[in-house]
């Protein structure tokens, strides 16, 4: 049987001085602080994920309750609280704001680029748990969401944890180890299971089951997995969750725990807030936001792995765990980038074992990353220039909040995008010392490239992209900071407007009702309403029946208008 389609998972014995791992360890970990951690703060949140955690973390420290998520003061049911606690605690240590909020998953990042070396190092050879750790670091989506405020990375990674650990459980019964260090396997599965299912839902309990299930039909229903360690992974998994769950509803009764599951079966069966997409579209996602590993992974593909084997494979257990994560949520109406996020892990794992055992890129994958690496590179270089003389096409745009969004006075010199001439030169040098045979130093040039322009993107590109998207709308939410006043976006679906001006906790309760908005521009309120719209709504909300209520215009700019409604204590006042 070829060593690539079913290796043995070995013990590996390593003496210091001919493997200083505790170095290689090191190195990663520098490495890693260095491409996630800095410049977390030089960009504001971005609507709607980021700053929605974000503040849901704020106002549980403003209501000094950590048990209940809120968002706008009411209860959110859509999301566990446990990212949340993390970015809490962030906000308490070095206090509101950027860096806190993205902090959890850089150090996501950290941990996930060790774990990831461990677990290929224990696997097969240092050198694979080296090319993991590269293959994720360099791909451009695994790369961005560790410099993100959303919940998913920590998500993906206890959901990963805990099919890792069930594998391990497999390869334990299958070398007769002690029935203690099996059921231990499966006890750590399960309670990582359990995390996964705290930080963002029982999904992560059915990719796993839905894998189980694929991979016991491929095997020929011949499986190492009892009806015994499913009970014990379930119940651990489900009652890790549940017991936040229990605590809520002996607490608030069992409105959280109604709502919650009505929200997810929502996703699964509608476009949530428009979000449709086309049935392949996770594909295309991973397919190309996650080069370069995703069209290295591809060269797997003509090698047939076989699945009626006498040893289970961790790389069967990858692949089966990539397809079920692309056509579950190809099945799911939603189409949202980072719910395929999940299939970061065992893509780059395949990208990992594929440049580990070819010798040589086949010569369509070496035509693909050429070209892409070109073709990324133009778009980011020519951004920049756009934007920089988009005088001369300004007149043309149909979209009067995009124009507005443009028109923005933003000082571009047009060399944000040169950081990504690194990918493009380390793709190409890289595959040029492939073809010469030196494919260590060919993988080290191809991903570092890519890691590295991404990382250097975050420091030229993106702050000059902020202020184009939402930069006037949050420069307008944060002078109101410390007012006491209302703050609502109106016509428009947004968070930024709570986190960034930080109102005073409401107390009349027509502000909790379905009815708020009209509340804020009709009603009585005892203190002054500052609204924000796009500026393709703001005729709907210019009408004389507003301006009676003394809704007044005080400003525009970005693509958005500001309006401003004094306190009315009584509506028979004038």
């Amino acid at each position: 049987m070829p060593a690539y389609i079913c290796p043995q998972m070995k013990p590996i014995s390593i003496t210091h001085r001919t493997n200083p791992l505790w170095q290689i360890r090191l190195l990663i970990g520098f490495g890693a602080f260095i491409l996630f951690v800095p410049f977390l703060g030089g960009v504001h949140l971005f609507d709607w994920d980021e700053i929605n955690f974000a503040e849901c973390a704020r106002e549980m420290i403003v209501l000094n309750d950590f048990q209940q998520v809120s968002i706008d003061y009411q209860p959110f049911w859509e999301k566990p609280p446990l990212f949340i606690w993390m970015q809490a605690a962030g906000m308490q240590i070095f206090g509101v704001g950027e860096f806190a909020a993205r902090l959890p998953n850089a150090i996501c990042g950290i941990i996930s680029l060790l774990l990831l070396f461990e677990l290929g190092r224990k696997y097969k050879s240092i050198r694979l748990g080296a090319y993991w750790t590269l293959a994720y670091a360099g791909s451009l989506l695994p790369h961005f969401y560790f410099r993100s405020g959303i919940i998913d990375p920590w998500f993906n990674l206890f959901i990963f944890l805990s099919f890792w650990f069930l594998y391990r459980s497999v390869q334990l019964r299958e070398n007769s180890q002690p029935r203690m260090q099996v059921f231990t396997s499966i006890a750590i599965a399960g309670v990582c299971n359990g995390l996964a299912c705290l930080t963002k839902g029982q999904v992560a309990w059915l990719v796993v089951m839905l894998c189980l299930g694929v991979l016991w039909v491929l095997y020929r229903f011949r499986f190492y997995i009892t009806i015994f360690d499913l009970l014990l992974f379930t119940l651990l998994s489900w009652g890790t969750m549940f017991l936040w769950f229990a605590i809520d509803y002996v607490e608030n009764g069992p409105q959280l725990l109604i709502d919650f599951y009505a929200y997810q079966y929502r996703l699964f069966s509608t476009p949530d807030a428009g979000h449709a997409g086309f049935p392949g579209f996770h594909f295309v996602i991973v397919l190309l936001g996650c080069f370069p590993a995703s069209f290295v992974a591809l060269g797997l593909i003509p090698k047939r792995i076989s699945f009626h084997l006498k040893t289970v494979s961790w790389v069967h257990w990858c692949v089966v765990m990539l397809f079920v994560v692309l056509i579950l949520f190809s099945i799911v109406q939603s189409k949202i980038i980072h719910y395929s996020s999940l299939a970061y892990f065992p893509l780059t794992f395949l990208a990992a074992w594929a440049m580990d055992s070819q010798t040589m890129l086949h010569r369509w994958q070496r035509l693909f990353l050429r070209t892409l690496s070109v073709v990324f590179a133009f778009v980011v270089l020519a951004f920049p220039l756009l934007v920089r003389y988009r005088s001369y096409f300004l007149s043309s745009i149909q979209d009067v909040f995009v124009k507005g969004n443009l028109e923005v006075p933003v000082s571009w010199s047009g060399f944000e995008g040169l950081p990504i001439l690194l990918l493009l030169v380390g793709t190409w040098m890289g595959l040029r010392y492939m073809l010469k045979g030196q494919k260590v130093i060919a993988w080290t040039m191809i991903y570092s490239g890519s890691g590295l322009a991404l990382a250097l993107l975050f420091y030229t590109l993106l702050p000059k992209i902020e202020p184009h998207t939402q930069g006037s709308a949050v420069a307008f939410f944060k002078a109101l900071q410390g007012k006491n006043c209302y703050v609502h976006c109106l016509g428009y679906k947004s968070y930024a407007h709570l986190f960034y001006a930080q109102p005073v906790v409401p107390t009349q309760s027509e502000y909790y009702s379905d009815q708020q908005t009209h509340w804020l521009l009709h009603g009585p309120i005892e203190r002054d309403a500052y609204f924000c719209t796009k500026v393709n709504k703001a005729i709907e909300y210019m009408n004389d029946e507003n301006r009676k209520d003394g809704l007044q215009k005080i400003g525009e700019g970005g693509g958005f208008v500001f309006f401003h409604r004094p306190a009315v204590p009584s509506l028979s006042q004038p």
